[in-house]
Formats: structure tokens, sequence, C-alpha cells
């Protein structure tokens, strides 16, 4: 499952219901005291409950000053629900079929907390209108209610079934949602298998206290543990020893008080054994991490721990990438740049970002940094102000401007372009830095292009543009601010996942005057150096490749790459059995050789043999044309 949304209601700022949604990768951004770490912290008492594996703990204090409510709201939304889930022994069912989803389809779930103990538990369902709530029945009440409707099932020992099978025979025409509550012995049940569907959340704190009595959720090997426990399976297999074990100690112990009872039946009636219901296996599992000289992680400087945590993020990245994890696990940072180098805090975004690709991992931080936030996609950012309402989600333009203005954002671009704004009279943005060293090369090889426009002159500034991080998008505004021609050449990505993606913006830009936007005809730039050159390089291709259509829509720099390494007679594996970062960090190379060194070779000839001269023609006419 992954977190959709959080809801919170009467916790310290948040007087108002507010919901907060949530990416893979999500940064909270806002002055302070707006809220950002409050959420965090509901969060984890959400997951935690203030338990072993949480940080957070909740009194009545932290109810909302003047709400005059003495209870908290923390819910939460979670998608990518489980086809098939076992809620009762070994027997699948579905919380679609058990009508536990929300209008949505998803799953909703609403804490109510008071005086720092969660008083209820509901689940918000889609559920048949004017019928019996089946998930509050024991088996014996489903059992009645099945005879009366004249119902069978396979296993009369199963509730799921009994329950199913009522449930279909209800009206479901019409619909409404209703607050499902957990109290019963039922719903605990049916409450207590569902949480281990749930993510496993771990927030990591800016200002943690080096105290012996601190529980040290920022220990990574406590992280570790965590992790582990919640895989399902493990889990199962860990909650059979509990009972076993809770099972005969139970039967010990009342063996010890009735042969206690024989000698002395006063003591014995004093005596009331203690046996938890459930073995707490974290803290069965106590592992640590120490100095070499014994000193203990919350005993080092807020620097270390942060350097610390920064590798534990990398080689989680590295670790959940080449397992594939099937635990789904959400990972709160406070303020990634506290106490780090801004070199580090880099790589921790780096990591950050790696982490939320994983399909079972989401990524939540909050930051004051402008560097930061630069590096984030513009949808993962959260501009937390409560004057804008009580629904914090993907950003819009407006939003982002006032994220800008928040951290005081300038765009990079502004110095490069200011410098010579006078002479320059058209911008020529294209996606990466590969893709100018592509275009300066033909231009300079090829003397029709360079007769229409050299892309040396003073008048002409290249600026790669493609990206989806902040950064990106104020350079653009600001590009839009001047009174400069542009011309945008992106490549079409044809033939991938995400073909067409600039299709939106290209036709916007075409509608104005002062611009021009094109999509490569071939799916990149690598596409339009011709084969030959690469043969030149070793790099050998099949007949069927060398046809136009498919060569247009081949994923060129992956296929080099992926040669030029099986061919090698030093290579110690197979390309198959290489992970994804060395992959893309072959391919990343070879793109930027492609660009840099073989677009060198790139004739005219060779263009028009690919029906790409006019194409490419085209793109230079636009730029002489904007650059006069």
């Amino acid at each position: 499952m992954k977190l959709q949304d959080v809801h919170i209601k009467n916790f310290r700022g948040y007087r108002e219901l507010t919901t907060i949604t949530f990416n893979d990768l999500t940064c909270l951004v806002g002055k302070n005291d707006a809220g950002k770490s409050t959420a965090l912290e509901a969060l984890d008492f959400f997951f935690n409950e203030g338990g072993s594996n949480g940080i957070i703990k909740i009194d009545k204090g932290d109810c909302s000053i003047e709400s005059g409510e003495d209870e908290i709201l923390i819910g939460a939304t979670f998608t990518d629900i489980p086809k098939k889930i076992i809620l009762d022994t070994s027997v699948e069912t579905s919380l679609a079929e058990e009508f536990l989803l929300n209008k949505d389809g998803n799953l909703q779930v609403h804490k109510i907390i008071k005086n720092g103990k969660v008083i209820s538990t509901k689940i918000i369902a889609n559920y048949p209108k004017g019928q019996s709530n089946v998930h509050d029945f024991t088996l014996p009440k489903l059992k009645k209610i099945a005879k009366e409707k004249n119902i069978e099932v396979s296993d009369e020992r199963i509730a799921s079934l009994y329950r199913k099978a009522i449930l279909n025979s209800y009206d479901k025409n019409e619909l409404g949602e209703i607050e499902i509550e957990t109290k019963s012995d039922s719903g605990k049940a049916i409450w207590e298998e569902l949480k281990k569907y749930l993510p496993i959340y771990s927030l990591f704190q800016s200002d943690r206290k080096n105290q012996d009595k601190d529980g040290e959720v920022q220990d990574p090997m406590k992280e570790a543990v965590k992790e582990v426990l919640s895989n399902k399976e493990i889990l199962d297999t860990l909650d059979t020893i509990s009972d076993k074990v809770i099972s005969a100690v139970k039967d010990v112990t009342e063996r010890t008080l009735i042969k206690l009872a024989e000698m002395n039946p006063e003591i014995a009636r004093e005596l009331e054994p203690e046996i938890p219901k459930k073995i707490e296996w974290d803290k069965v599992f106590n592992f640590g991490l120490n100095s070499d000289n014994g000193i203990p992680l919350n005993k080092r400087g807020s620097g270390v721990r942060r350097m610390i945590l920064l590798n534990f993020f990398r080689a989680q990245a590295d670790k959940r990438r080449e397992e594939k994890s099937s635990v789904s696990i959400i990972y709160a940072f406070e303020e990634p740049e506290t106490a780090q180098h801004p070199d580090y805090q880099k790589k921790l975004i780096e990591s950050f970002v790696q982490l939320s690709q994983d399909e079972n991992t989401q990524i939540i931080f909050t930051t004051h940094s402008p560097d930061i936030c630069n590096m984030v996609p513009v949808e993962s950012l959260r501009l937390i102000d409560k004057s804008r309402g009580n629904k914090f989600d993907n950003p819009s333009e407006e939003v982002l401007t006032d994220i800008v203005g928040t951290l005081g954002v300038l765009p990079s671009i502004a110095s490069e372009i200011e410098q010579n704004v006078r002479k320059v009279k058209v911008a020529v943005c294209v996606e990466g830095k590969n893709d100018v060293n592509f275009l300066k090369n033909i231009n300079e090889n090829i003397e029709d292009f360079k007769n229409l426009i050299d892309l040396n002159s003073e008048r002409v500034i290249i600026i790669p543009m493609g990206g989806s991080s902040l950064k990106d998008w104020v350079n653009e505004r600001y590009l839009q601010k001047l009174d400069l021609n542009q011309v945008h050449i992106y490549d079409s990505d044809r033939g991938s996942k995400v073909e067409n993606k600039y299709k939106k913006e290209i036709i916007k830009l075409n509608k104005l005057s002062t611009s021009k936007a094109f999509a490569t005809n071939f799916r990149e730039m690598e596409n339009y150096v011709h084969h030959s050159i690469l043969e030149d390089y070793g790099i050998k291709f099949e007949s069927e490749y060398l046809e136009l259509d498919k060569w247009s829509r081949l994923d060129i720099p992956e296929y080099c790459a992926r040669y030029s390494y099986d061919n090698n007679p030093q290579a110690e594996k197979k390309w198959s059995e290489l992970d994804k970062e060395t992959k893309s960090d072959k391919v990343s190379k070879m793109k930027k050789r492609m660009n840099l060194e073989y677009s060198k070779s790139i004739t005219k000839e060779m263009l028009e043999e690919m029906d790409a001269f006019e194409e490419v023609e085209g793109w230079f006419t636009s730029i002489s044309k904007f650059g006069k």
C-alpha cells in the first residue's frame, strides 16, 4: 500500500480538518511554525501510536488552542490496495469484496485520540445503504444471520466466508460512506490483520536529544530491524511462535497457581498472571551501532549521526533496488540540510529520489533550503500555508510562485543571460547538456547549417531546460518574462513509455509569435548519429535495426552501451546481470560520448540518407529567423 493523504483535525496548529496529499517523493515547505513537522509527527503517531517503533507521544496539551474540543483526529488514506488479503485464517478475500474501501476505492482509516490514547479506530467504507454492518458481528452472530437468510458457506469456521456471503445478499445499487468502528471483537481482529499490510513509517527528526533514555530511532540498525519485522511472512511466523510461547507459559503458570492453592489458597488468590497478548519482537532483536571505542550512536554529534544516516539511505536505495522489496515503507525526514555540508545534502536528496523510484518506498521531508527544493520535481512540492485553505496537494502555478518567493529561489540562468542580454536575440532551449554539444557540433561541421546561423555568435544562447525540478520551472518562468525570442527543440522519445511528453508545452509555445518549438522526428538526438559512425567505433547492427522506422525508435545509447559491454572480453558479468545503477551509468557515459565526440562526424549526406536533413535544417532556419 502507499500513503495518499493524511487527515488532521484539532492537533496543534491544525484546528480544522486538513488534508495533505503525498507522492512517492514529497517535500513540505513553508514558513516556521506552518505545520510541516506537525504533519510528520501526526503520521508517526498514526502508524506507531507512541509505541516502541515511534517517537511521538500525544497528550491533552496537543489539542488545538481555542478549539474547545478534547479529541484529536489523525487519519490516512492508502492507494495500491492488494487485490487479495487474508483477514481470517488462511482464506483470501479482498477489501473491495468486504466493502472496506471508501467511495474512491481506497482504504481510509481515522483514529480518534483523547488524552494521548487512541479511543477509536474507524474505517471509512462505501457500504450498502440501510444494511447491518457485518464487520461488527462475531462468528456466532454471522451464522445466525446466514441461517435466517438461508445462506450456506463452504467452511463454517471462517467468518470472512459468512461476511462475503451476507454482503452478496445485500442490495448494492445504493452505496454510501459510513464509519466502521473496530472496537468489537470482530472489528479488532480485522484491524489487527489489516495493519500488517500498512507501510511501516520511520521519522527522522532534526533536533533529537542525546540521552540514554532516548529511543534513538535515528539508529539505522533499529530501522533495519523494523523493516525486517514488517515482512508479513516473517511476522506471521513470529506470531505463531509468540502464540505458542504465551500458551506454554500460561499453561505452566496456571498449573503453578493450582498447586500453590493446594498449599496456601490465600496467597494463590492474591496472585494474578501478567502475560502479554503478543511478544514485542523489536525489543527482542535489540541491535545497536557503536563506534570502535564503544560510544553509542546517540552519544555522537549531530553531524556524525546525520552522516551515518546519509549512508544508511544510500545503502537502502541500493538494497531495495536490487531486492525489489515487497515491504512498503515511508521515510520521513525533517530538514535534511541540518548539520550537513552542501555536497552531502545533495547526495542525501539524490538517495531520496532513488529510493522514491522503488515501487514500495515513499519519501517525505521538510526543508527551508532553496538549493534542496531546486532538486525536487515541482509535482513533489507542497506549500503548507493554512491561509490557503485546508487541502494541500499538487501545486498550481500560483502556489509554485509563492514557494519561489518564500524560499528566495533565483533563476540559475539569470546571470548567464543578463551578461549579454542586449546582444542575445534568441534562446535555444533543449533538454540537456548533451543536446547542446550535439547542436554545436553539427552546426560547426555542416556548412549549410552554419551559413544559416552560427551558434557560437553572441546573438544565440543555448539553455538546457528539459528537467522537471523547481530550478527548471524557475528558469522557464524567468525566460518567459524576458523580451527574448525562443526556439525549443525537445526529444520526442518516440517508442518509449514517455513518448510526446512535451506535446502540450510545444503546442502552447507554437501559439506565440516570439517562439517556435519542435519535437524530434527520431527518438532523441543520438538517433541522428549515422550507423556507419558507430560501426567505426566497433558497434555492429543487424540489418533489421537499420530500417528507418526501427532506427528512429531504437534506444541507441542503451544498445551501444550494451553491445560494447557484452563484446568486451574483460567484462566479468553479462549485461543482464548488472544492477540498474551500473547500466544507467554506462548508458549515460555513452550518451555523452555520442554527443560530444561521435556527432562531429555527421555529414549532410548522412542526414539525407536518413531522411533527416530537412528536419534538422528547419531547426536552424527558425534559430536564424528569430536570431536576427
